[in-house]
């Protein structure tokens, strides 16, 4: 007599069937694909950064006047970064093919030249460039509209490894202060601002957190102009201060006789 079919034992079923095994792949699949997105996200801005800077490292130094061009239709930033990564071989001639579009670059550009020359022990010119930059950065921020960007300037710019420069020189040296910011009105009546303070007016504002109303372009030369007049009305006073024997050297005397403003425009 055979025995009936609904006698039959059950077959074992095998783990890999049981929903908790498969819960756990599921689940580990899922961990890996974040990790790998975790990965991709963390890996490939570095990559592409790398991949950005050994392009720009390869390019021969005669790819800089492209970049000027991109930077007189706004795009300064690339330019910055451009020189940035540049061989120190390279910097002095950097500095001199810049300096003839000194006028509408941004005072980041001074900075960067005064470390520049202060890596290179080159002193005098790096304390120039920060005289040179700490002035523009005053005219860019008169611009801007806001009572205390320039005190907020000042402020941001001493805590920059350098930034204690200028006001260094103004407390312990008068002779120094006086020939240097000569030196600086004499690059701005050659090399006049003519850069847009848009984006550092943005900055200002979030600084602040207020919205200031950028002064209308066609009053910046007036801007300029009043900056150089009061400048040469320190320079002038602190000459009167100055012993005769202690006064500024002959290249500030140089200097200045170029450096007289004329009424605006």
């Amino acid at each position: 007599m055979s025995p009936r079919k609904n006698d039959k034992e059950p077959e074992q079923t095998s783990i890999k069937d049981s929903w908790e095994f498969k819960t756990g792949k599921f689940i580990l699949r899922i961990v890996a694909v974040l990790f790998f997105l975790t990965y991709l996200l963390i890996a490939f801005p570095q990559a592409l950064s790398w991949g950005w800077q050994s392009y720009h490292r390869q390019q021969p130094l005669a790819a800089l006047e492209k970049y000027i061009d991109g930077a007189r239709k706004g795009d300064q930033k690339t330019l910055l970064k451009w020189i940035q990564l540049r061989p120190e071989s390279e910097r002095p001639e950097i500095i001199e093919k810049l300096t003839p579009y000194s006028g509408g670059l941004t005072p980041l550009f001074f900075l960067t030249f005064a470390r520049w020359e202060g890596q290179a022990d080159n002193i005098d010119k790096a304390i120039f460039w920060n005289f040179l930059a700490r002035y523009r950065l005053r005219y860019d921020a008169l611009r801007c509209g806001a009572p205390n960007a320039i005190e907020n300037m000042d402020g941001l710019v001493a805590l920059l490894p350098d930034g204690l420069v200028v006001p260094t020189v103004a407390k312990y040296d008068k002779k120094m202060l006086i020939d240097y910011l000569g030196r600086v009105l004499a690059f701005d009546a050659e090399y006049p601002a003519n850069n847009n303070p848009a984006n550092l007016c943005v900055f200002i504002n979030n600084l602040e957190g207020k919205s200031f109303m950028l002064v209308d372009p066609k009053d910046w030369n007036a801007l300029r102009h009043s900056l150089r007049r009061v400048t040469e009305w320190e320079l002038e006073r602190m000459k009167a201060e100055t012993p005769a024997n202690d006064e500024a050297p002959a290249a500030d005397n140089n200097a200045e006789n170029g450096t007289k403003t004329d009424k605006p425009e």
